[in-house]
């Protein structure tokens, strides 16, 4: 994991706004906070002061002289100060180059050989301005990590600038939601990049805000924040399909005082309790499955994490389908699932077998166990 502390690994649980007085400072570090989006020396002081990491957004994508110029002098004014983790590329870079017009990336397929040729160009041009770019920031910084937000589009492009970051990652929106996002799509979001990066830190950008808050063009519709039930959710179907780490973008949108932004640093302070065991490795002995028997109407299915740190042990439990499964739990018999603590008060209950245990999960459930 790129955030360490103490020699310890840290799931990066981040905020791409600083927060806006002392109150609210020490309401997200106190939660669990580590990493927040810097633009000055000023907010650099703050994150410091409160003992959280920045990354720092620069022009890395370097196409001319001038263009190197900005880049040097952006790193070399702000890389002495110790609150700086990473440097972000520019966000949705690739999203941007794969487009021709406003609006959603060009449909290569459907294009006339003129307009594949520009976006080839185009996405040529980006790769080597980042690989320029990353060799810049290498050179002036070398112990400091490059992050790199995205959306799905252009995976061979993307693939194309892995090698020039330390961190990949996409963001997600999906609340409400609606038949081409729906919750469950960051989990297949996240296994893609995960499969794309597999020696990469995952870094995921998920949902601090309503949509009828991000100006004229959502007006229209209704005020709905994320509940904690689909924060959790959302966070925990990132973390089983391989992120090492959450950053929750457009709270800026969202007025103080926030009930939603309380409810979010609820699922932020359970997370950063788990440090320990979100930066290690699975228990591969066990299996979850779901028992086809009484709801065969399976999409997803259940997922699990089991992690050991000493003695102690992680299992959660994830339903990644937007209805009720019975799910089937196996290979964790060196410990009862009676005994452990649960950090999230499951919502039904379970039954011990001979060699297994069943459980009943409502539709999105995450259920998460710590032994004491």
């Amino acid at each position: 994991m790129i955030l360490r502390r103490k020699g310890r690994g840290l799931f990066a649980l981040g905020m791409y706004e600083v927060p806006r007085d002392e109150s609210e400072w020490k309401h997200w570090s106190e939660s669990g906070i580590n990493l927040v989006r810097c633009g000055s020396r000023e907010e650099l002081d703050t994150a410091r002061d409160y003992g959280v990491f920045a990354w720092v957004p620069v022009p890395l994508i370097v196409r001319t002289d001038d263009d190197e110029a900005k880049l040097r002098n952006r790193i070399d004014e702000l890389k002495d100060h110790p609150a700086i983790a990473v440097w972000e590329g520019p966000d949705e870079a690739v999203w941007f180059a794969s487009r021709l017009k406003p609006g959603t990336p060009t449909r290569l397929w459907i294009q006339d050989e003129d307009t594949v040729a520009k976006v080839e160009t185009n996405l040529d041009e980006l790769v080597h301005g980042y690989e320029r770019g990353a060799r810049i920031v290498r050179e002036l910084d070398p112990n400091r990590s490059i992050w790199q937000n995205e959306s799905g589009s252009n995976q061979s492009a993307l693939a194309r600038i892995m090698p020039y970051v330390d961190a990949i990652g996409f963001d997600g929106y999906p609340v409400p939601g609606r038949i081409e996002k729906p919750l469950q799509h960051l989990y297949g979001d996240t296994a893609r990049y995960r499969a794309m990066a597999p020696t990469k830190d995952i870094w995921i950008v998920q949902q601090a805000f309503a949509w009828a808050n991000l100006g004229e063009a959502y007006a229209s519709q209704p005020v709905i924040y994320p509940t904690v039930e689909q924060s959790r959710f959302m966070a925990w179907s990132a973390i089983v399909a391989g992120a090492t780490g959450i950053n929750w973008w457009g709270s800026h949108s969202t007025p103080r005082p926030s009930p939603f932004l309380d409810d979010l640093m609820v699922v932020i302070h359970e997370l950063s309790q788990l440090h320990e065991f979100l930066d290690g490795g699975e228990v591969i002995s066990v299996r979850s499955w779901v028992d086809g028997r009484a709801y065969p109407a399976t999409q997803l299915g259940v997922r699990h994490v089991c992690r050991r740190a000493g003695d102690r042990t992680l299992f959660a439990l994830i339903n990644l389908d937007p209805f009720r499964q019975d799910v089937i739990v196996s290979g964790i018999d060196w410990i009862d699932i009676a005994d452990m603590e649960p950090i999230v008060e499951p919502k039904g209950a379970s039954k011990h077998m001979r060699d297994s245990w069943i459980t009943d999960m409502q539709s999105y459930e995450v259920r998460i166990y710590v032994s004491r």
